[in-house]
């Protein structure tokens, strides 16, 4: 009898670990139904793809098997396959899971439980805002974008101090949330123009120039003493290229002196020609 079921266990766990077609399919419906013992057995005896298999099955069950789920999130020795029981949780776990994915912070699943906890409709952005300034640059960075998903005063309010983050990927993620926020994100740019931070700035003028509303900011950036706030205003004009800002760009080449800025400035104004011809 034994040999049979250790015969049957790895015959499961072998069409489990193999390629998507049929019989996995109907491997991961069976799973879905066999008792608790047996899927911790699975868990402990697959290999990685063996392991997710079994979290899917978990989770289509009828109804999921949210406790079992939950345990493995919790307790199962692989990173992976905690984390995919906590995706799998944050698509079909109840009402009320948030606070338990919260508790589940600190233990090398972060940013997978930002991004959970992004898509659900129950999870506060009170829950995220600890982690737009932990140490770990990815999950600064989900962590903004979760912010914005759910509730974008509360990412307003932090986006001007994001845009001076030491990583690109966090200023990039936030950059692109305040040039769909248009006219709400100037007063923010406005302040990060003042600010004494060249990445802050720079990032500000960065933004600028990726939608129309941004000129009157760049108009001014274009004349600071600051050769790099030139540099990168008269790059945002460029990429404005509308009538008023070459016209802007047409005075300022008269009495720039900066080589790089008047390189940006030359390369501005024939692209702004060409753009105009055609």
């Amino acid at each position: 009898m034994r040999l049979a079921i250790a015969l049957m266990m790895s015959g499961l766990i072998s069409t489990l670990q193999g390629l998507e077609g049929p019989g996995r399919v109907k491997a991961i419906s069976a799973v879905s139904d066999t008792t608790d013992a047996a899927v911790r057995e699975l868990l402990s005896m697959a290999n990685w793809r063996g392991r997710d298999a079994v979290v899917t099955s978990l989770e289509r069950a009828d109804p999921p098997r949210v406790a079992l789920m939950l345990e493995v999130a919790k307790t199962h020795p692989k990173l992976a396959t905690r984390r995919s029981a906590i995706r799998s949780l944050g698509r079909v776990g109840p009402e009320g899971v948030c606070d338990t994915l919260r508790a589940m912070f600190g233990r090398g699943s972060d940013s997978v439980i930002l991004d959970v906890m992004t898509d659900r409709q129950d999870c506060s952005a009170a829950f995220v805002s600890p982690f737009l300034w932990d140490s770990d640059p990815d999950v600064r960075r989900r962590a903004f974008a979760a912010s914005a998903k759910m509730d974008r005063n509360v990412a307003i309010g932090v986006a001007g101090k994001a845009l001076g983050d030491s990583h690109h990927g966090v200023r990039s993620v936030v950059s692109s949330f305040l040039v769909g926020e248009g006219n709400a994100a100037l007063p923010v740019l406005e302040l990060a123009l003042k600010d004494t931070s060249s990445v802050r700035r720079l990032a500000a003028l960065r933004v600028l120039g990726q939608f129309d509303e941004g000129r009157s900011l760049l108009e001014g950036a274009v004349r600071s003493a600051d050769w790099q706030n030139r540099f990168i205003a008269t790059e945002g004009l460029a990429e404005i290229g509308d009538e008023s800002s070459i016209a802007i760009l047409t005075i300022r080449v008269e009495v720039e002196t900066h080589p790089r800025v008047v390189e940006a400035l030359t390369h501005a104004l024939v692209r702004g020609g060409k753009d105009q011809d055609e």
